[in-house]
């Protein structure tokens, strides 16, 4: 089923000054543009979640 006309997820990296935990390490930014195919879609926060969810198991993968 489609919901969206339009979603796109983007991450954005930006790497810790050596003030931020020891420069350690990156700052995280996720942004998620989506349209909505019509009034009954859902908001996206599932697809959010799963962003979120990826980059934390990154995390831990590269900790």
């Amino acid at each position: 089923m489609k919901l969206y006309k339009v979603y796109i997820g983007k991450f954005e990296m930006k790497p810790k000054d050596d003030d931020d935990a020891g420069g350690n390490g990156c700052f995280v930014t996720i942004t998620v543009e989506y349209e909505k195919l019509n009034l009954a879609s859902p908001p996206a926060y599932k697809y959010l979640d799963f962003l979120e969810s990826v980059v934390h198991d990154l995390g831990e993968a590269l900790a």
